[in-house]
């Protein structure tokens, strides 16, 4: 396997780092992937999870471009750019996008954890090129039966509402006070749930593009997925679900810090990418 360094955008600000998929001959039949940062974690991801990965993808065929947005790693942000934070991510993964198409045909597949899984979404709804996400830790919205799970036990506990009740007041105390953000600084890194109806309409468009997607989450996120069949108890009855597979690590932490769960989880990766885009 082969890999070199990728300088990317009209400023030329962009590093990534490409690794070619073995025995492609130079000319890859299958998707691209790009595999994007994890907020403020640059390229080689949590214990270098993007690095191993993009390497286990490569050896079953799949260029992979590991890059980092400005800010982050080796990027810097251009010198005079008036762009909001979202709107340089975007146009930081389109440069990506475009590098990946301009060398392979057959589409990219975006890839991101946490933040990087919130960017890989918009990315797919803005970016025709993309034929596919694979998002760990996305977006989750809340069931009854999640609810169960979650405050159950709690109010079977008294002490346990009653430290609750403390803590919803000082946050509703702290919201009143504190100044408005501007949109940058560390409040950018952290993603937030889009409201249901932006997310169905935005899922409505990806199923009529055919755009396959992998959510996988860990137990790490248990404040708002818990449990395995959650996302086809919310949307399994709607179209947006056909072309969605989820899987679910409760035993993993967010980062995937053990070996053992990150090893599991790259052979789901790698199953998947070869069941949609093998041949």
């Amino acid at each position: 396997m082969n890999e070199k360094i990728i300088i990317m955008g009209e400023k030329k600000n962009l590093v990534g780092i490409l690794s070619d998929a073995e025995n492609s001959g130079g000319a890859c039949s299958r998707p691209s992937v790009l595999f994007l940062n994890s907020g403020l974690v640059h390229r080689p991801g949590p214990f270098r999870m993007n690095v191993d990965l993009s390497r286990q993808l490569a050896s079953i065929g799949f260029d992979v471009l590991r890059m980092d947005i400005s800010g982050v790693g080796d990027s810097e942000i251009p010198a005079n750019d008036s762009r909001s934070y979202e709107q340089r991510n975007l146009d930081d993964i389109g440069e990506g996008i475009r590098y990946l198409a301009a060398q392979n045909t057959h589409g990219v597949i975006v890839m991101g954890l946490c933040t990087g899984a919130d960017h890989a979404h918009k990315a797919a709804s803005k970016y025709s090129e993309v034929v596919g996400t694979i998002l760990f830790d996305a977006y989750g919205y809340p069931t009854l039966k999640f609810y169960l799970k979650r405050y159950g036990p709690i109010l079977f506990s008294p002490k346990r509402v009653i430290n609750i009740v403390i803590k919803v007041l000082k946050k509703i105390f702290r919201v009143s006070t504190s100044t408005s953000s501007s949109g940058g600084g560390a409040d950018a890194y952290f993603w937030k749930l889009p409201p249901e109806q932006d997310y169905m309409k935005d899922m409505e468009n990806l199923d009529k593009r055919n755009v396959k997607q992998c959510y996988i989450y860990s137990g790490g996120v248990s404040d708002y997925y818990n449990y395995k069949d959650q996302f086809k108890d919310k949307f399994g009855s709607s179209p947006i679900a056909r072309g969605i597979t989820v899987k679910y690590h409760e035993q993993a932490d967010h980062i995937y810090s053990l070996r053992k769960d990150r090893e599991k989880m790259f052979e789901e990766v790698k199953s998947w990418i070869s069941k949609n885009f093998g041949t």
